[in-house]
């Protein structure tokens, strides 16, 4: 299932089996494929597929049709055929000696794939992962079909790394199909262009509404396959936190050194037990706006109130320390920070993530490693983890760089302690924990239903809760925040990128504003014109300015 395909013909026949795995139930009853695909017979071809590489575009025909890799910018075309034109004789004699060479890679390489079936046949018992909601669900099922939103990780080599629905061991063909198609685009993109010349597989689209993204990363391929409507630069930033979570685990050099040394290493041994880690992860994107805005939600919390905090915890810091950081429930309380150091959004919201997703953290004070790629993908980082509160619902982080003071930490904590509540502060953050934050209807705009502001200088946004209709179930909410994606990915388009976008829909209207300091993403009701939008968010933006020391961090905390 490793092995690479070269020829054209073959990359085809894989295309659509990894279409047929995952969109068609081969008669199981009760599929829930979309209307798009529902009349589709099992063993219908692969029309209007599109297949996007790193230097352009290219459509595919049915599953009896070779692919025609057309690559701009002078990256290398399909075997034998040039930029400018071929041909048909020469491209059929191209696609002849690929597929000898097919054939020839496939003899040669039968009894490693043999020894790899049996190891993995072999390794199966001690690759379960009990106690993770669809771990043992069987991919053959229109349940596991079912799942709008599949995410695989697997290495250069085909070996299954992570799957976020079903047992991984049990997708190993599939994952082999996933590779199959990375190396033969990377061959096409290489053949007589040299390295400098590769070409990397980033997404494929089906007309049956099937979107395939890739994400390749070294030694290691991460792959989402969706039928929601986000687009390829959402689900490719979806990846890449999956990524980074890995990395929080094992750094960067050390994930390379281990692939130089064994190609086919079965990664899942050394992240054993996080598989929930990224679980949560991935839930947390389907409906946290933090990931799409690259920006913190910080806890609203009165601005003099947030001040002791501040100022408690650099009086307490000793020596050890680098990062201070407190969350509650998944916002940002405060962070202590060197003045010339900082942590990037993208690293708090894995500090976020890992404080959620543990339990264990409730019970005890720990001391782990940790990487946090964006400040330093190569070495790690050590934490002081535990809660400050007997409801387990603020969170300390302590963190340094060196591995061996657990107990100076320990007693930095309690300082820490002693003096929120010396300072009458700390009864100030548990009622803010437990106060729902503020609604749409306190801003008193009567059209407004609901809004996103994000502060690009501080790179920190806040949001109304949710309260009533339209927007009281779980489904109102996702489709809302598909809503914003949309809008967000028309204002960021790398085309044309937009300032102010208004969007009237069925039963709502939206408006996005970008300027060089905040970003505004505001929904109202149906009836509601683009003059009547614009009003309302001026006066939205007066009524956060009034709030913004409660909602927003304005001066973080640091040390020199």
């Amino acid at each position: 299932t490793a092995t690479p395909c070269h020829s054209r013909q073959s990359a085809a026949h894989a295309l659509v089996e990894l279409y047929n795995y995952l969109m068609q139930p081969e008669g199981v009853a009760g599929s829930t494929a979309p209307e798009s695909c529902a009349s589709h017979e099992p063993s219908c071809s692969v029309e209007g597929v599109g297949l996007s590489i790193a230097g352009g575009e290219v459509a595919g025909g049915t599953q009896e049709d070779t692919l025609d890799f057309a690559a701009a910018g002078g990256v290398g075309c399909a075997a034998g055929v040039t930029a400018a034109a071929a041909s048909p004789t020469d491209a059929a004699a191209a696609a002849a000696a690929a597929a000898a060479t097919a054939t020839a890679t496939a003899a040669a390489s039968s009894a490693a794939a043999a020894a790899a079936a049996a190891e993995a046949e072999a390794e199966e018992g001690e690759n379960r992962r009990p106690g993770r909601a669809f771990a043992e669900q069987d991919p053959n099922t229109a349940e596991w079909r079912a799942h709008r939103k599949h995410v695989f990780v697997l290495s250069n080599a085909g070996k299954p790394i992570y799957t976020r629905y079903g047992a991984d061991d049990k997708l190993a063909t599939l994952m082999g199909v996933m590779q199959a198609l990375v190396s033969f685009i990377q061959d096409e993109g290489t053949a007589g262009a040299g390295e400098a010349g590769k070409n990397v597989i980033r997404s494929l689209h089906t007309a049956a509404g099937l979107k395939v993204v890739f994400l390749l990363k070294g030694p290691i391929i991460l792959v989402v396959a969706t039928r929601t409507d986000e687009s390829e630069a959402q689900l490719t930033m979806q990846l890449a936190y999956v990524y980074s979570q890995m990395l929080s685990v094992l750094t960067l050099s050390q994930l390379t050194r281990i692939f130089e040394q064994r190609t086919n290493f079965d990664l899942r041994r050394l992240l054993e037990g996080t598989e929930k880690i990224i679980d949560a992860l991935l839930d947390r994107m389907e409906h946290d706006p933090s990931f799409m805005l690259a920006a913190v939600r910080c806890l609203q919390l009165a601005g003099a109130a947030r001040e002791r905090v501040n100022a408690v915890l650099q009086s307490c810091r000793c020596p050890e320390l680098v990062f201070a950081v407190m969350i509650a429930r998944g916002q940002l309380v405060t962070m202590l920070r060197p003045k010339k150091h900082a942590l990037y959004p993208s690293d708090i919201h894995l500090l976020c993530n890992l404080v959620a997703a543990s339990n264990s953290f409730q019970s005890a004070e720990s001391w782990l490693p940790i990487c946090l790629p964006a400040f330093n993908s190569k070495g790690y980082l050590h934490a002081h983890v535990s809660y400050i509160d007997e409801e387990s619902e603020v969170c300390l982080l302590l963190i340094s760089t060196q591995k061996d003071v657990f107990f100076e930490l320990s007693g930095c904590r309690s300082r820490i302690i002693d003096q929120l509540v010396a300072q009458n502060v700390f009864d100030a953050i548990i009622d803010a924990v437990g106060h729902a934050g503020y609604t749409v209807a306190q801003t008193g705009i009567g059209d407004l239903r609901h809004f996103i502001y994000k502060s690009r200088n501080a790179a920190q946004f806040t949001s109304p809760q949710f309260s009533g209709q339209p927007f009281a179930t779980e489904e109102a909410q996702r489709r809302l925040f598909r809503r914003y994606q949309y809008l967000y990915t028309r204002m960021h388009s790398h085309g044309v990128p937009l300032k102010v976008d208004f969007v009237v829909g069925k039963t709502e209207t939206f408006l996005g504003w970008v300027t060089g300091s905040f970003e505004l993403y505001a929904t109202f009701g149906p009836m509601v014109t683009k003059s009547s939008a614009i009003n309302a968010a001026n006066r939205l933006l007066r009524w956060i300015k009034q709030r913004e020391d409660s909602v927003f961090i304005l001066n973080p905390p640091m040390y020199t």
